[in-house]
C-alpha cells in the first residue's frame, strides 16, 4: 500500500522530530542507524510536501530532562503542529516526562517512535532496547493522561512509512480543528 496523503504540501503539519536515549549504554552504531534512517525519511517527506519546509529535526540527541527542555522551548516558540520522539535506545524517562509534559506540546499530537532490534555483527542481542522506551515512555504518558502514538519500525520500510504518513494526516486534522471555533459563548456571540 502506498497512502497518500490528503493535504496540499502549502498546508503540510510543521513537524518537530527529536531522538532520545541514555548516555554511555547500547549500541552507538545502532543509535547512528536509526537516526540516519530518520533523518533521511524527514528529509524525503519535507521534499514530498508529507511535512512543512520548516519542520525541524533537532540535531542533539537528548540524554536528560535539562537537554529535553531546550527541545521543548524550541518547539513551543516554533509552534510545530506534531512532535515526533525517537528513542534511538533505551532512554532516559524524564526526558520523555519534560516534552511529554510541556504546556504547549501537551496539546499536540506525540508520535513516540523506535526502530525494531538491530542486528549487528558480533553485537548481543539487545543492540539499542528502544522498543522497551516507547514502553517505558507510554507507561508514563498513561500517568499524566497525555495521549501518545507509538509506532515500531524501520523508516526504510513502507510499511512504516505509510503508517507514518497516516498519523500525520490525522496530526494535520487535529492542527486544522485548533483554528476553529465550535461555539462562541457571551453578550452577544456572532452567528
Amino acid at each position: 500500500m502506498k497512502y497518500e496523503i490528503k493535504y496540499s504540501k502549502e498546508n503540510a503539519p510543521k513537524v518537530g522530530l527529536v531522538t532520545n536515549a541514555i548516555s554511555g549504554a547500547f549500541s552507538v552504531d545502532g543509535k547512528i542507524e536509526a537516526e540516519g534512517q530518520f533523518r533521511a525519511l524527514f528529509e524525503q517527506f519535507r521534499t514530498e510536501g508529507v511535512i512543512s519546509q520548516d519542520s525541524i529535526f533537532y540535531e542533539k540527541r537528548t540524554f536528560d530532562m535539562h537537554d529535553a527542555q531546550e527541545v521543548a522551548e524550541l518547539f513551543g516558540r516554533e509552534r510545530v503542529d506534531v512532535m515526533i520522539l525517537l528513542e534511538s535506545a533505551f532512554p532516559n524517562g524524564n526526558a520523555f516526562l519534560t516534552l511529554a509534559n510541556d504546556p504547549y506540546l501537551f496539546k499536540i499530537p506525540l508520535i513516540v517512535t523506535a526502530p525494531y532490534e538491530i542486528e549487528l555483527a558480533g553485537r548481543p542481542e539487545w543492540t539499542t532496547n528502544a522498543w522497551c522506551g516507547v514502553i517505558m515512555s507510554n507507561y508514563v504518558a498513561k500517568q499524566i493522561d497525555r495521549k501518545i502514538f507509538p509506532l515500531a519500525g524501520w523508516p526504510n520500510d513502507p510499511d512504516f512509512q505509510d503508517e507514518l504518513k497516516m498519523l500525520l494526516n490525522v496530526g494535520h486534522a487535529i492542527k486544522e480543528m485548533r483554528k476553529d471555533f465550535l461555539g462562541r459563548f457571551g453578550d452577544a456571540p456572532g452567528g
